[in-house]
């Protein structure tokens, strides 16, 4: 009975049992790959946060420490709505809490090392600016002393300040740079400047007032043998007192500051002149007897146009 039943029904269960057994493991195996691949995909997770948290905290220490301006050098601080040159600011002084936009200038560093002067030239003489020319510059507060400098950049676009003072007047900021002096400068100091444009040894010139344009030509009225007579020219440049004569006139010759009125101008006068001799000689209309005819309330009214309107005050 043992050999035949006893022992085989405990193969059987052995048997059973270890592939039970074998099939636990399995599913054992199974869970522990699971909750490794889950763990591995929580462990990268993490370590995204981890890296995305690390670049805002290294821009938060970033924007923390661009809110502290520290100056490259030693000297004195300008405020740069105290040394702005346009009447209708209001931006005001940087204060405690005030929000300030991009690109928004604060304050200026001046450096005693080299200065800079900043003028309006209109648009009539841009195309006469190179960069480069030199130039002449005159301190108000140092009277006597003339400083050298150059042009270093010119805008491209018109200042639109002047368009407040009038819309017709187009003005571009230059830049000069001065040359190194021993002087002391101040910043925002009024100065003259004069860019050199052309140089000449030796040419012939006359004052910009008398040179015209007569016919569709530029002339200068020159006098030949007691008569005045228009002498076409060739100019070139000007400097707003003398312009440049090429060509038309010559050294010695005899020339009228202001050129002389047109004929036609001339008539033009002398008969305002005849018709306002005319008008005085003219006897005012008789207006009692006008008057006589109309109401007392049209008669005040008429009493209050009258004054204004006799042959004198008719002129305007």
């Amino acid at each position: 009975v043992f050999t035949n039943y006893t022992h085989v029904r405990s193969l059987d269960e052995f048997s059973s049992n270890v592939k039970q057994m074998e099939m636990a493991l399995e599913r054992t195996r199974r869970r522990a790959v699971a909750s490794i691949a889950q763990a591995n995909a929580e462990l990268r997770r993490a370590e995204a946060e981890y890296e995305e948290e690390k670049d805002r905290l290294a821009w938060v220490e970033g924007e923390v420490a661009k809110a502290r301006i520290t100056a490259p050098l030693d000297g004195m601080v300008l405020y740069a709505s105290s040394v702005s040159r346009r009447w209708d600011s209001d931006d005001g002084r940087i204060e405690v809490g005030t929000s300030v936009p991009e690109r928004r200038e604060i304050i200026y560093l001046p450096t005693a090392d080299s200065y800079n002067a900043d003028i309006s030239v209109p648009e009539v003489n841009l195309n006469k600016l190179e960069i480069g020319q030199s130039a002449t510059v005159r301190v108000d507060a140092i009277a006597g002393e003339v400083f050298r400098g150059r042009v270093t950049s010119i805008s491209p676009v018109a200042d639109s300040r002047s368009r407040w003072m009038n819309p017709n007047l187009k003005q571009y900021d230059v830049s000069l740079e001065l040359d190194p002096s021993e002087a002391t400068f101040r910043n925002g100091m009024s100065c003259r400047v004069e860019i050199v444009v052309e140089r000449y040894s030796d040419t012939l010139f006359v004052p910009v007032q008398s040179v015209v344009q007569y016919q569709g030509q530029t002339v200068v009225y020159r006098v030949e043998e007691g008569h005045v007579v228009p002498a076409p020219v060739e100019i070139g440049l000007d400097n707003n007192l003398f312009v440049r004569v090429i060509s038309g006139v010559e050294e010695g010759d005899t020339i009228l500051m202001t050129p002389p009125l047109s004929e036609s101008r001339e008539e033009e006068s002398s008969r305002e002149e005849e018709d306002f001799e005319e008008l005085e000689e003219l006897e005012p209309p008789d207006l009692e007897t006008e008057v006589d005819s109309l109401t007392d309330s049209d008669r005040e009214g008429l009493s209050a146009v009258v004054p204004s309107g006799g042959p004198a005050g008719g002129r305007g």
